[in-house]
């Protein structure tokens, strides 16, 4: 399953733009963007009415079915959110790992303790722009892609070393699942 980063910074019109293109189903969000994802789940709000005609992926109807959170939000806002999107799971990140702790049903399509490894060319990330030159745009990256960030290149004669640029911080809590 791949990934879809959107940044704080990407706003409700972004954010939402992120989320259709990519059909997301869930989404992790830190408490305080509860209402940047509101306005984003509105069909549109006041403050992003323009005169510019709207996208295909602005009009489209969101996929999203679970909002998960770590921390603590503001209860006002959340029940807030909660109110006005009944259809929308959310869920804590720790409670959701303690339910992933209990599943003990097979995935789809995979025989008992089987794995499912994704391959160096598969789709582990769609990272979107700021979109400061306009629409923000999904950066595909694959797995390989990922990973290299990171790996040791091996040169005759030395010891391997690690590039010395690290990966985009977004990815730190990515490298080791992937």
């Amino acid at each position: 399953m791949p990934i879809v980063t959107a940044y704080a910074s990407l706003g409700p019109k972004g954010l939402r733009t992120a989320l259709s293109e990519t059909q997301a189903k869930a989404i992790f969000l830190d408490p305080e963007q509860f209402a940047v994802l509101s306005l984003a789940l509105a069909s549109a709000s006041p403050s992003e009415s323009t005169s510019e005609p709207t996208s295909a992926s602005e009009s489209e109807a969101l996929e999203l079915e679970i909002v998960i959170y770590h921390g603590i939000p503001d209860s006002d806002i959340l029940a807030e959110f909660k109110r006005r999107h009944r259809g929308i799971t959310v869920v804590e990140y720790d409670i959701l790992l303690k339910l992933g702790r209990q599943e003990s049903s097979p995935v789809d399509g995979v025989e008992g303790d089987e794995e499912v490894r994704p391959g160096k060319d598969d789709i582990a990330c769609v990272m979107y722009t700021s979109g400061s030159a306009g629409k923000p745009k999904g950066v595909l990256l694959s797995h390989g892609n990922v990973l290299s960030a990171g790996t040791p290149i091996p040169r005759p004669s030395s010891p391997p070393f690690i590039l010395p640029t690290p990966p985009s911080p977004v990815l730190y809590p990515l490298t080791p699942a992937l």
